[in-house]
């Protein structure tokens, strides 16, 4: 009988040790996510506006070719040319743009696009505003290629 108490005893100090040190790891997953957001926002405050280019992923042609000017009065211009298409023409889209916890998030008339902030770069998020989840995902990215 003492023996099982005692082992009662032990897996409970065990399981409350376990619970401290999840709590322990919770925080600092959520530190290390506020300094690594608080960084981005830092090195990229001021330096948002430019030129972004990139080729992006196309489900049928052979890329998108992609630049985005980010102006300082919070406007835009994208240019998208559909590669590998007949006749391809540039498409222009413009609209507003702002800055929000790391995201860009480019508005037009009845849509909007959001992009993860990186270190002189743009990664396309998906319409949930989440990182896209494909063997392709790395090929979301539009390079600043310039500033004003």
């Amino acid at each position: 009988m003492n023996k099982f108490l005692i082992m009662v005893c032990f897996a409970g100090i065990l399981s409350s040790c376990s619970e401290s040190q999840q709590q322990a790891a919770k925080r600092a997953a959520e530190e290390t996510k506020e300094t690594a957001s608080t960084l981005v926002n830092t090195v990229a405050s001021g330096g948002v506006t430019g030129i972004y280019e990139g080729l992006l992923p196309c489900a049928d042609c052979a890329g998108i070719e992609t630049r985005i000017y980010l102006f300082a009065d919070s406007s835009f211009v994208e240019n998208s040319l559909y590669l590998g298409k007949p006749n391809a023409t540039t498409f222009t889209a413009s609209g507003k743009w702002r800055q929000e916890s790391g995201t860009i998030t480019l508005s037009q008339t009845g849509s909007a696009q959001k992009y993860k902030l990186g270190i002189s770069k743009l990664t396309m998020l998906d319409t949930e505003g989440k990182e896209i989840q494909s063997s392709l995902k790395d090929r979301y990215i539009l390079a600043k290629t310039g500033d004003f």
